[in-house]
């Protein structure tokens, strides 16, 4: 596959992924980790059959989020005369595609338990991993646009102002991050920050989606001149 097919591809894949993402917002709202086990069951195995069908959109966005990285991989890459912060941002990626894919099938896996009626240990031990992958997503996107700002900036892989929006985006998450050492979920961390930079990281992947989008096609143009 061309380089410019791939960048086609991958700007489908990103404007696919934020689609489905989005769509996952009108999940049922997560009980809440302090309540007590058997309410959280309960409440899950209310709502199981959303619960599933979120959760395989959800995998099916952790995948297409892997292609975008790696179309952007090779856009970022040309820029660099040896592999450096583009490998950065891949890695990154990769880990947040793999974390995402082990939190979902782990909270899947918490809802049939409780659909089930399993042990209460049980479905607390999948809560709390369910939980703890999250956070490692967190650090996978710092990653991720760390990476791409020390691409971006630098290099004029992408457009300046895109790397700064990464630049920004790496902090926020970093100090959203900070919120495992409070109360999950509870206060401005979790509360305020992150949704702000989860938004905001999904407009960033449109933006990103679009550019490759018109660089592909400015490359087929240029082709049928020629």
């Amino acid at each position: 596959m061309s380089a410019r097919q791939w960048q086609r591809v991958g700007g489908l894949t990103g404007i696919l992924f934020a689609a489905l993402t989005v769509a996952t917002i009108f999940e049922p709202s997560e009980p809440d980790a302090d309540e007590p086990t058997s309410t959280i069951a309960r409440a899950l195995a209310d709502d199981r059959t959303a619960h599933v069908l979120v959760t395989y959109l959800s995998e099916i966005a952790a995948v297409l989020f892997l292609v975008f990285v790696a179309a952007l991989w090779g856009v970022l890459r040309r820029a660099e005369s040896v592999a450096g912060a583009s490998l950065v941002a891949l890695m990154g990626g990769i880990a947040f595609s793999t974390l995402e894919i082990g939190r979902h099938g782990a909270f899947l896996a918490l809802v049939e338990a409780a659909d089930k009626e399993r042990e209460t240990a049980a479905i607390r031990a999948l809560l709390e991993l369910d939980n703890t992958l999250f956070t490692g997503s967190l650090f996978a996107l710092v990653a991720f646009h760390v990476g791409v700002a020390l691409s971006a900036i630098p290099l004029r892989s992408l457009p300046a102002w895109l790397g700064w929006w990464a630049a920004g985006l790496a902090l926020l998450f970093a100090v959203s991050a900070l919120g495992i050492f409070g109360d999950y979920d509870e206060g401005p961390l979790f509360g305020i920050l992150l949704p702000i930079g989860l938004l905001a990281h999904l407009l960033w992947v449109l933006a990103a989606s679009g550019l490759m989008l018109r660089r592909a096609g400015g490359a087929d143009a240029a082709v049928h001149a020629a």
